[in-house]
């Protein structure tokens, strides 16, 4: 199914969202947040904002259990919204499409994703915006175990999480690169996570998979064949953030302005604080090995952004690999899906840099 075709079938399914819960299960349960002080850094350290006497509810769907999501889980565990005054919680809705419903239907206020969840959603009908990104590129590689060189991919069958999502963006990225085109040079299969990815390489469902941070540590450690690293490409990409809607902004300033400072705290323990930040991550992507774990963090911490600004050409990306298929996209502009106020805010207050110790 085109991914133009897959959002016109998920604006339709709004008005059943709104009847109903979140998609997915719910995010692992975090522990009882420490007090501030027992945590260590320069994030840890930055006084927030003084919280209202009763917390607002704050619900940002978590899209993957990938620790370019995690900052929300650091966020969450170590307190910081609620020391601004927002009790969290964080619905587990898998991929890009079933997000941006949420959202759109008023089921969240955030989705921690960025150009793959506004952008198909607006061209839509949907008013979604990027507020931040943390990841402005693709982190991804493509593994296999019998293939060598991406190009003998044509006539093979590629794994992705699902269609729509950041891995199918980066598939389609990639093979462009070696003149092959998706779903007709090379099949793309959605296979619903990296571990089924990985399963499905390896019992010979699929002849290669792409995988992020931990797949490809997981991959590396079995023996897999690394295609191509995308993220060595440094091709500019619209990954991981906050979305959220021109209407909650308009109608909530200061609440988004709250959560933004929340998961920016999130975010610079999680970019620079391994001793607090690896425990807490390895709970939420259920990582059991400790080395492999941190192996997938420092090619974690190589490229998250230290100060999230939403970039255009980033965006730009986004809407480029859609306009191959959705006319729409040929006459928008990334700076229709892009609102920095928030991050352009605290960068000249000086937050970033009492945040980092600077």
């Amino acid at each position: 199914m085109s991914i133009r075709r897959h959002w016109a079938i998920a604006i339709v399914a709004l008005a059943l969202l709104n009847c109903s819960a979140p998609a997915g299960g719910m995010a692992p349960a975090p522990s009882a947040a420490p007090p501030p002080s027992s945590t260590a850094g320069a994030a840890a350290a930055t006084p927030a904002a003084p919280a209202p006497a009763a917390r607002e509810p704050g619900k940002l769907a978590i899209t993957a259990l990938a620790l370019s999501i995690s900052p929300a889980a650091v966020a969450d565990e170590l307190g910081y919204w609620r020391e601004e005054g927002i009790e969290p919680e964080l619905p587990y809705i898998a991929g890009a499409a079933q997000p941006a419903q949420a959202l759109v239907a008023g089921d969240v206020q955030f989705v921690a994703g960025a150009g793959a969840t506004a952008v198909p959603a607006s061209l839509e009908g949907a008013d979604l915006v990027v507020i931040a990104v943390s990841v402005p590129t693709y982190p991804f590689t493509i593994q296999s175990q019998r293939l060598e060189r991406l190009e003998q991919l044509r006539g093979g069958k590629l794994g992705v999480t699902r269609r729509g999502a950041a891995s199918d963006f980066a598939a389609r990225y990639a093979l462009q690169k070696v003149r092959l085109v998706a779903d007709r040079d090379v099949p793309i299969i959605q296979m619903g996570g990296e571990p089924e990815a990985i399963a499905a390489v390896e019992n010979g469902a699929a002849d290669a998979a792409v995988v992020s941070e931990f797949g490809t540590v997981e991959a590396r450690h079995r023996g897999f064949h690394e295609l191509v690293d995308i993220s060595k490409s440094g091709a500019p990409y619209s990954l991981t953030g906050l979305v959220t809607s021109r209407k909650l902004i308009n109608e909530r300033p200061d609440f988004v302005r709250r959560f933004v400072r929340g998961w920016v705290r999130g975010l610079a323990t999680a970019a620079t604080n391994p001793d607090v930040a690896l425990p807490i991550m390895k709970r939420f992507i259920k990582a059991d090995d400790d080395e492999r774990l941190r192996e997938a963090y420092d090619l974690f911490s190589a490229y998250v952004a230290r100060i999230p600004y939403p970039q255009p050409e980033g965006v730009q990306a986004v809407i480029d690999t859609l306009a191959q298929d959705n006319p729409r996209a040929a006459n928008v502009k990334a700076a229709d899906f892009i609102d920095d106020r928030f991050i352009r805010e605290l960068d000249q207050s000086g937050f970033f840099k009492q945040l980092y110790g600077e």
